[in-house]
C-alpha cells in the first residue's frame, strides 16, 4: 500500500506544469578584458560583465585572484571580491605586488540556485616599476656649517615610499656616501660645507633592483659667506652668495632682504672694491665695501652708513 502511494505521488509531480516546479539554474558567461601589461606594485582596475545569454546578471559576487601562469611558481595573493551592478558589470583594482613575469587574473562567479558558475582569465604581464626621487633636505648654507642632504624615494606611478633601498650621494672630490631609505622612503647624509664659496653639483643615485628601475636626482649645493659687522644701528649680518648673483643683508635700522650688488664675474679669483648697498629706513644709504682676495679667511671688508664708516669683523661664520 505504501509503495502504491509513493508511486502515485511521483506521477502527480511529473504531471505538474513546468512553472510549478523549481527551475534549473541557467548558464552564465563572464566577459573579461584582453591581456594587459602593468608595473609591479600597481593595481589596475579590471572590469568584467556577467550575463545569462544577453541578459545582465545583477547583484552577484565576483571574485578576482592573481595566480602565476607557471604552475611551478608560487605567489601569495589575497582574493578580491565585488558585486555586479544593474548592468551586470563588476570592477575592482587588483593589487599586483607579485614577482615580475607572466601571471593570470582569474575572475569567477561561484553560481547559485538561479545561475550556473562562470569563469574568465585575464593574462597579465608584470613589469619592473619605475622609481623617482624628490629632494627634501637642505642644499645651501654658510661655509663651515653642516647641512643635511635628504631625498625621498618613491614608486613613480603610485607614490608609495620605497624603504630599505640604498641611495648614494656624490659631490666630486668632496662627498661619496651611501644611506638606506627608512619607512617614509627618506635617506639622508650630513655634509660639512668646507669648500670655498660657490656652487657644487650634487648627484643622488638609486641603482635599482629586480622590482624597481633606478633613478637619479641632480641638484647644486651652494656655499655662502657671512660677515658680522658693527654699525651705528647695532650688529648686522651680510651674506654674500655669488651663486645667486644676490647679497642677503640684515642690518638693524635698515630694510632687511635681498639686494643686488656690483657685478662680480664667476668664478671670483679676486674681489676688488665691490659694493653692496641697502636703503636704510632713515633714508640713508648703507653700503659695504669688500676688498681683497675672495678666498675664505683672506678678505678685508669695510663699510659705512652714509658718511659714517664702520668696520666689519674678521670674515667667518656668524
Amino acid at each position: 500500500m505504501k509503495t502504491l502511494a509513493r508511486t502515485l505521488a511521483l506521477l502527480l509531480v511529473a504531471a505538474m506544469p513546468a512553472q510549478a516546479r523549481a527551475a534549473d539554474p541557467v548558464a552564465t558567461t563572464l566577459t573579461v578584458p584582453e591581456p594587459i601589461t602593468a608595473e609591479h606594485a600597481t593595481a589596475p582596475v579590471i572590469e568584467v560583465f556577467l550575463a545569462s545569454g544577453e541578459v545582465p546578471v545583477e547583484g552577484r559576487e565576483v571574485t578576482y585572484l592573481v595566480r602565476p601562469a607557471d604552475p611551478d611558481v608560487t605567489i601569495e595573493a589575497d582574493p578580491v571580491a565585488t558585486v555586479t551592478d544593474a548592468a551586470g558589470t563588476a570592477a575592482a583594482p587588483i593589487p599586483l605586488d607579485v614577482p615580475l613575469g607572466e601571471h593570470e587574473i582569474v575572475v569567477s562567479f561561484a553560481g547559485d540556485d538561479e545561475f550556473l558558475p562562470a569563469e574568465g582569465v585575464v593574462p597579465v604581464t608584470v613589469t619592473r616599476a619605475a622609481s623617482k626621487m624628490t629632494f627634501t633636505g637642505t642644499s645651501t648654507g654658510v661655509r663651515g656649517v653642516t647641512i643635511t642632504l635628504r631625498v625621498r624615494l618613491q614608486h613613480a606611478t603610485t607614490n608609495a615610499n620605497l624603504a630599505g633601498r640604498p641611495v648614494t650621494f656624490s659631490i666630486p672630490d668632496q662627498l661619496d656616501a651611501t644611506a638606506t631609505t627608512n619607512a617614509t622612503g627618506e635617506a639622508s647624509v650630513g655634509f660639512k660645507l668646507d669648500a670655498l664659496y660657490g656652487s657644487y653639483p650634487l648627484t643622488v643615485t638609486y641603482g635599482g633592483e629586480e622590482l624597481y628601475g633606478g633613478s637619479t636626482l641632480a641638484r647644486n649645493v651652494s656655499i655662502t659667506w657671512s660677515w658680522a659687522f658693527a654699525s651705528a644701528g647695532g650688529l648686522g649680518t651680510v651674506y654674500l652668495n655669488d651663486i645667486l648673483d644676490e647679497y642677503r643683508v640684515s642690518v638693524p635700522g635698515a630694510d632687511s632682504g635681498i639686494v643686488t650688488g656690483a657685478d662680480i664675474s664667476k668664478p671670483v679669483p679676486n674681489l676688488a672694491a665691490a659694493q653692496i648697498v641697502v636703503a636704510s629706513r632713515a633714508g640713508q644709504d648703507a653700503s659695504i665695501e669688500l676688498v681683497g682676495d675672495a678666498r675664505f679667511g683672506a678678505l678685508e671688508a669695510a663699510g659705512h652708513f652714509g658718511s659714517t664708516p664702520f668696520a666689519l669683523a674678521n670674515p667667518g661664520v656668524v
